[in-house]
């Protein structure tokens, strides 16, 4: 009877000692776990951020388009402006017998 209680003391050390490390191995998980939502939650701020400044950065294309658009029309315009004051230029020459000089020919 007395080496089974012998046993039995090491036997109940040892699955303490096992208690024990398994302890130490949960807490080391759960500093992991713990860990890896920070890691996952600053990963997902980068995201939600890289996403944030590609919509910026397309609205600001847009907007730029939009300008470049604009400023084609314009130049179209003043091409126009210029084709018709050339026409009248023109018109007034025939009309009047202006030279280019600005003087009037007899």
């Amino acid at each position: 009877a007395r080496l089974s209680v012998e046993a039995l003391a090491k036997d109940n050390h040892a699955l303490r000692e096992l208690v024990r490390a398994l302890q130490g191995k949960l807490i080391e998980l759960d500093e992991k776990r713990k860990e890896d939502r920070r890691t996952r939650k600053a990963l997902q701020l980068s995201v939600e951020t890289l996403q944030t400044e590609k919509l910026r950065a397309e609205v600001r294309v847009s907007e730029l388009e939009h300008a470049r658009k604009q400023l084609e029309i314009q130049l179209l315009e003043s091409q126009n402006r210029g084709l018709s004051l050339a026409q009248e230029l023109k018109r007034l020459h025939r009309c009047c017998s202006i030279t280019p000089q600005g003087a009037r020919m007899g």
